[in-house]
């Protein structure tokens, strides 16, 4: 019968000389720093930046070295929202470096940058990138080609570092030429008319002593003298000078200016009308209305020589005469939350005449745009200033207090 009580332990055998078979590869790892993967999509419009679609990428430009701005959807090629990595981005302004790669052929094709401004679009994420090196082409990718996108953040700023040594002082350049010295032509002397014989005396002369009788000789007739200087009245005072007819002279003046006129020629023209302003808004305009022109009602006057500013109905500049006016108009803007298109606009008689737009961000807690101009306006017409913002919010304001503000001033007629 087998035995129920075990034998002995034998001694171990010696350590084997041969080495085992080597095991399989493992898997990839992953991508170091922050990264995930996307499809590239070549549908590319340099004009609409919009959503690429779910899991997709899209430049602005097909040329690598062009490429200023790309979208890149919310959802990864899995189908992953990965939103919160893409608002890593933007990092409250410390803006880092992005690189785009093929997963497939990673040293060979890749498109690398850094980052401007980063926007979230809702569904997907607009970027503005600076170009700094690529290579597989342009573009780099293939449609539909995976592409896999790194982000590094932009380390923080170092310590200010002490003041450098000044340099020397440069050397004097040469006194420049002096300038032509040109001298204007002599003015027209122009005498007036003889004024009219004072009264006769009332206190007679004494009677002086009685002459020789001499021969009488009577003289040639002397020529017959211009007719008396008329005058209306000094809204339109008229005059005739010269002495002998061939030189005729009109002297028109009105209330806006002073005419001289020579054989029908104006020759001079005087501006006899003093108008310009400076009016300021006081208090904010809050809330404005996206995409809409709105009106600044300046109601606070720095200056307004012609009382010619209507600061308490209608807020507008009316011209007292025709003429050329200096415009300068300012919108200060504030609460700008989004990428925005924010314009000053100068209205003459209720048409839009001059448009100056600046861009603002989240970044950008205040922003001007200014608009310059020299414009012909007809008497009794009018001038005001307007602001318009493009934002697709109505958070935006227009700030009141010293920036902005209309300056008119009346140049020629």
């Amino acid at each position: 019968a087998d035995s129920t009580v075990a034998g002995p332990t034998g001694p171990t055998g010696a350590d084997s000389t041969v080495a085992g078979p080597t095991g399989p590869s493992g898997d990839q790892g992953g991508y170091g720093g922050w990264s995930s993967s996307w499809d590239f999509s070549t549908s590319i419009s340099a004009d609409t930046m919009d959503d690429p679609g779910t899991g997709n990428l899209r430049f602005n430009h097909a040329t690598a070295s062009s490429v200023t701005e790309m979208v890149i959807n919310e959802a990864n090629a899995d189908s992953v929202n990965v939103a919160a990595f893409l608002s890593s981005f933007a990092n409250s302004g410390n803006y880092g470096f992005i690189k785009i790669f093929s997963k497939a052929n990673p040293g060979t094709k890749f498109w690398a940058g850094t980052i401007r401004t980063v926007g979230d679009q809702g569904t997907y994420y607009w970027l503005e990138v600076t170009y700094a090196l690529a290579t597989g082409g342009d573009p780099p990718f293939s449609n539909g080609e995976e592409v896999v996108v790194t982000f590094a953040q932009k380390g923080d700023e170092g310590a200010k570092g002490d003041q450098g040594i000044q340099g020397n002082q440069g050397i004097t350049g040469p006194t420049g030429p002096s300038g032509e010295s040109i001298t204007g032509p002599t003015g027209e002397s122009i005498t007036g008319p003889t004024g009219p014989t004072g009264a006769d005396s009332t206190v007679a002369g004494p009677t002086g002593a009685t002459g020789p009788s001499g021969d009488s000789i009577t003289g040639p007739t002397g020529p017959t003298g211009p007719n008396n200087i008329t005058t209306a009245t000094t809204t339109n005072l008229t005059g005739v000078l010269a002495g002998n007819g061939s030189n005729i002279k009109t002297i028109t003046a009105t209330e806006d200016e002073v005419n001289i006129t020579d054989g029908g020629n104006t020759t001079e023209k005087v501006l006899n009308v003093q108008s310009k302003c400076k009016v300021r808004l006081a208090s904010d305009i809050s809330n404005l209305t996206d995409a809409t022109d709105t009106k600044v009602t300046l109601d606070t006057e720095i200056y307004d020589i012609g009382s010619d500013f209507d600061s308490t109905t209608n807020n507008r500049f009316t011209a007292p005469v025709s003429g050329y006016y200096l415009i300068i108009g300012t919108v200060h803007w504030k609460g700008i939350t989004a990428d925005s298109r924010l314009e000053a606009k100068i209205f003459i008689n209720g048409s839009e005449t001059q448009t100056q737009a600046a861009l603002g961000n989240s970044n950008t807690a205040r922003v001007t745009s200014q608009c310059v101009s020299v414009e012909y306006v007809a008497s009794t017409q009018y001038i005001e200033l307007y602001g318009r913002q493009t934002s697709g919010t109505t958070t935006v304001d227009i700030d009141g207090g010293t920036e902005t503000y209309l300056i008119v001033h009346l140049l020629s007629v």
